[in-house]
């Protein structure tokens, strides 16, 4: 994988709420919808 991540991205362009979406992106399989997660 990328060493930049989405997290990272949002944090430079929003670090008042990099918290909270870093948060969710960290876990895409436990907040992602099943349509954007791999079929496993």
């Amino acid at each position: 994988m990328h060493s930049i991540t989405p997290c990272d991205l949002e944090r430079s362009r929003k670090p008042s709420r990099s918290s909270e979406e870093c948060q969710w992106q960290l876990s895409p399989h436990a907040m992602k919808p099943v349509a954007e997660a791999p079929s496993i």
